[in-house]
């Protein structure tokens, strides 16, 4: 799987001005990547300020003990897990909900970190008139498939990617012609199959295929 150093680089260089939380932090809980709004969320400048802090750091250090045992559960799992999470916003200096996605960050087979998109649960769904509710489930589906598809991507190798993609163009290429057109032996292709099939939690080809594009992946990425 891809290393610590490459995914911190990967994920530093992620828009960070995007107003959607993202984050990643280390086995120890030790931020190391976020987002410039989730800084400003948990009381900060911008994003580097957050970089070395635990949630109990921040404003949220409410529910710091709440968030480490999902991490925790995330990375004992190595699987994702969604969660609803209670925390306090230092924008609005209020209590807010946020559905948060947790991904584990794998390095040789053991959860080395985890990496989390979270979306405010907006309370203006509640009272916005039917076109403005469409308005804004569309702008935040937008956003989820973008960052669904980056989790994806900050899970796989790079190789592990281009074949993933390779596969969402031409979904009938056999595993050979992969590695003939990506410059990959055969058996190596197999064996990136195996990976992305278990991170996606699927069983087939076409199933890791339709899963992909379910997240976004194609509308994304392109080789």
């Amino acid at each position: 799987m891809q290393s610590l150093s490459v995914l911190l680089n990967d994920v530093n260089t992620m828009p960070a001005s995007l107003p959607i939380f993202w984050w990643w932090k280390n086995e120890h809980g030790v931020f190391c990547g976020a987002s410039e709004f989730a800084a400003q969320f948990l009381g900060f400048e911008k994003s580097t300020d957050l970089i070395g802090l635990r949630d109990e750091d921040t404003s949220a250090k409410e529910y710091a003990k709440e968030f480490r045992q999902n991490d925790k559960m995330v990375i004992k799992h190595r699987s994702m897990v969604q969660y609803i999470e209670h925390t306090f916003s230092s924008l609005t200096h209020e209590n807010c909900l946020l559905i948060v996605n947790k991904y584990p960050v794998m390095e040789d087979d053991s959860a080395k970190g985890v990496f989390g998109i979270a979306t405010i649960v907006d309370e203006k769904l509640l009272y916005a008139t039917s076109a403005q509710s469409k308005k804004i489930r569309q702008i935040q589906k937008a956003e989820y498939y973008y960052f669904k598809s980056v989790a994806i991507e900050v899970a796989l190798t790079r190789s592990q990617s281009q074949c993933l993609q390779y596969l969402i163009i031409h979904p009938s290429a056999i595993y050979e012609e992969v590695g003939k057109a990506l410059k990959l032996k055969k058996r190596t292709v197999e064996s990136y199959m195996i990976a992305i099939r278990k991170r996606l939690s699927v069983e087939s080809k076409a199933e890791m295929i339709t899963r992909a594009i379910e997240f976004g992946w194609d509308k994304i990425h392109i080789i």
